[in-house]
């Protein structure tokens, strides 16, 4: 039984805590918040002890794993406090904001022969495990192209201009590198055509390590709705395209008329949180089996080095190679 200490009792930690509580290998031992009274209605929510910190939680109670679930701003320091005391670590996205401390949560964990999961939650929707399936089963062959747009309402955040690197970039970044393999190069571009003080839409051309070539879309310049959400592959075999990260996946082989569409069930099927329970379970799953809970830290930090890669390729106006920063 894997037993979680919880931080964090805003919505989406929620949805991690109530994960953990449905997973018959887990159990959810205690939650807490900087905000008492937030930790302390979550508690009477869910029927376990509340504290008003995480050293408190980690003295009162004997837990394996810590659950990290704050503001985007506020990762490192629990999840690192945790590592320290030795629990292995779940942490939401972005692994954290600076890159340096991405580094230092990736190199604790390892220095201390722990395992540090982050969550990049839309690897587990249907529509992309599905197109990911038919990839590795070689039904869409030799990858030439992988296309990912996310387009939604905003702006928000308080990171100006690049807000939206940070907001959708540790998602879109981490969905190239599970479809098309490491980045070797990019160029970036970003505008603001409604004069937000944000830059609301970006587009990053890519050569990936599977030789295909890649474009990134998201914006903000678009409102939530359906149709937020789209990615491409084509292969020397076939084309695949899947929709709103649950709710549809399409093979087109090349050869012969015959398409592959599968669609999930629009009353009963996936919702979109539910991609958080299945990461979450498969988190506990993969630590009870012995195995590395991916996507790991180290792909988070991957993603994190895209981020600030993006960036930086849009500043400079440069083609960048991944790994060339100051």
């Amino acid at each position: 039984m894997l037993r979680v200490g919880a931080v964090g009792c805003g919505p989406i930690g929620l949805i991690h805590q109530r994960a953990f509580q449905a997973h018959k290998g887990s159990k959810l031992m205690g939650v807490c918040d900087v905000v008492f009274d937030k930790a302390r209605d979550r508690g009477e929510t869910l029927g376990v002890p509340a504290y008003p910190s995480l050293k408190a939680l980690l003295e009162s109670q004997q837990v394996d794993a810590v659950s990290v679930v704050t503001t985007d701003t506020h990762h490192f320091e629990p999840a690192m406090q945790a590592l320290q005391a030795g629990k292995h670590v779940l942490v939401e996205k972005p692994i954290t904001i600076e890159l340096t401390e991405g580094e230092q949560l990736v190199a604790e964990a390892d220095r201390r022969n722990l395992e540090l999961g982050v969550n990049h939650n839309r690897r587990f929707g249907f529509a992309y495990r599905t197109g990911r399936r038919w990839l590795d089963e070689g039904r869409i062959g030799r990858l030439g192209y992988l296309l990912i747009r996310q387009a939604q309402g905003g702006p928000y955040g308080t990171r100006k201009p690049f807000h939206l690197v940070w907001d959708m970039g540790p998602h879109m970044f981490d969905l190239v590198r599970f479809f098309g393999g490491e980045v070797l190069s990019m160029k970036a571009e970003m505008t603001d055509t409604r004069d937000t003080g944000y830059y609301t839409s970006i587009a990053v051309a890519m050569k990936l390590s599977s030789g295909a070539v890649s474009t990134l879309l998201f914006s903000w310049d678009s409102v939530f709705t359906k149709g937020l959400e789209y990615v491409e592959l084509c292969g020397d075999k076939g084309r695949c395209t899947m929709h709103e990260v649950n709710q549809e996946a399409c093979l087109y082989p090349h050869e012969g008329d015959e398409s592959v569409i599968v669609r999930t069930d629009p009353f009963h099927g996936y919702q979109f949180q539910d991609t958080f329970t299945r990461r979450v379970h498969a988190f506990v799953d993969d630590l009870a089996a012995g195995r590395p809970p991916s996507p790991l830290g180290s792909d988070g930090l991957a993603s994190l080095r895209l981020m600030y890669d993006c960036v930086r390729s849009f500043e400079e106006d440069r083609v960048l190679k991944p790994g060339a920063r100051k």
